[in-house]
Parts: C-alpha cells; sequence; structure tokens
C-alpha cells in the first residue's frame, strides 16, 4: 500500500514527499498486550509498540521479522497456547499468521488466494480452523493509486454469492464454502465447530 497526497485535477497522485512513510500509520482500532509488548493495532500496516509506563511511541512491531507489510487489527488468542492468531489481507492474497507467547516470533504462517481483493475485516476461529469471509466489498489499491476511492462494492467479484474459505491450521488445506447470498459484516458474533461442520452467527440485512 503506498500513500498518496491529494490528487491534482487531473486526477494524478503527487509525488510523496521526502522521508514519508509508504502509508500512514494511524493505529487506532485495537490495543492489547501480547509477549510483553503493548501493542496498537490497524488494517493499514504493523502494529505500533508503545512504552507500557508512559504511553509513548517505540515504533512498528513486525513480530521480530515475522511480517513486513500489515496485520489485521482484529487478532484473536489461542485460549489454550496464549498465541497470537492473525492475518494479513493484500490485494487478492491472505496470509494467515501464528505467534508465539512467549517470544512473540511468528511459528506459522500460510498464504492463500481469495479470488479477488476482498477487504477482510474480521475472521473466525475454532479449535481447527480459520473461517475468513469473502465479501463483495472489495479493497483496490489500483484505484487509491490513481486518486479514487479504494473501497467498492463489487458483486461481480464474488457472483454467486459470499464465500468462506476455511483454513484447517493443522494442515493448510483450503475449503470453500458457498452461501448464495451477498454477505458483508464487519464482524462475527460466534462461531464453533460440529462434527459435520461450523455455526457461524453473523448479522445481515435485506438489500433492495
Amino acid at each position: 500500500m503506498r500513500r498518496s497526497t491529494p490528487a491534482t485535477s487531473t486526477g494524478a497522485p503527487r509525488p510523496l514527499p521526502p522521508g514519508a512513510p509508504p502509508a500512514k500509520n494511524v493505529a487506532n482500532t485495537n490495543v492489547g498486550i501480547f509477549a510483553d509488548h503493548l501493542l496498537v493495532y490497524f488494517e493499514g500496516g504493523l502494529p505500533t509498540e508503545m512504552y507500557p509506563g508512559t504511553l509513548d511511541t517505540k515504533g512498528a512491531f513486525d513480530f521480530h521479522g515475522g511480517i513486513d507489510i500489515l496485520c489485521t487489527a482484529h487478532h484473536k488468542i489461542d485460549p489454550k497456547t496464549g498465541g497470537l492468531l492473525f492475518f494479513a489481507a493484500i490485494g487478492p492474497n491472505l496470509t494467515w499468521y501464528q505467534a508465539d507467547a512467549r517470544t512473540g516470533q511468528v511459528v506459522d504462517t500460510f498464504t492463500f488466494s481469495m479470488g479477488c481483493p476482498a477487504m477482510v475485516h474480521d475472521c473466525i476461529v475454532s479449535e481447527h480452523h480459520a473461517l475468513y469471509l469473502m465479501s463483495p466489498t472489495q479493497f483496490r489499491i489500483d484505484r487509491v493509486m490513481e486518486g479514487r476511492p479504494g473501497v467498492l462494492w463489487d458483486t461481480d467479484a464474488v457472483p454467486d454469492g459470499s464465500p468462506f474459505a476455511v483454513l484447517d491450521r493443522r494442515t493448510h488445506e483450503v475449503t470453500w464454502y458457498d452461501t448464495g447470498v451477498m454477505l458483508a459484516p464487519t464482524h462475527f458474533f460466534n462461531a464453533y465447530e460440529t462434527p459435520t461442520g461450523f455455526v457461524v452467527d453473523l448479522h445481515g440485512i435485506e438489500r433492495e
């Protein structure tokens, strides 16, 4: 992701000023302590580490070199290990991560194609799986680079409805499940595994 200054009258972005970061890190969505690091998250970049005693900014935290661009603002905690479970959605690719609770280092990662640049804000993590919903809400970096709005509703990207990608955390096998409806929840209420599949609680509205 690359940040640009306001577009000119021709729609072309102006050059970044000297020393500017590639993307502005607002770090304003979630906060928590992990592996003795106070981290503030947003999904457009790396978490920002702060000094717990003063709340002064320490700098970007990349899990000791484990990630390089961004991670979700809505991580999960493994109740058995205390590990951090999170992901990064960049363009059409989504990468799953797991970080160790003691060292803060990434111990598992896997990337798969979503088939479109879906805007994935939250995920579901069960005992053995991670579930991701591919909605018509798309995040288009190419439009951002042109000075246009980067988030748009595009049903052509998921013409058969919003599918779930289910990642087996043990084998990294990805299985797709069609819903047949257009869904775009930003967060989920609850989810759990059953002997035959998954139950997911989410909100939805009908559109004319």
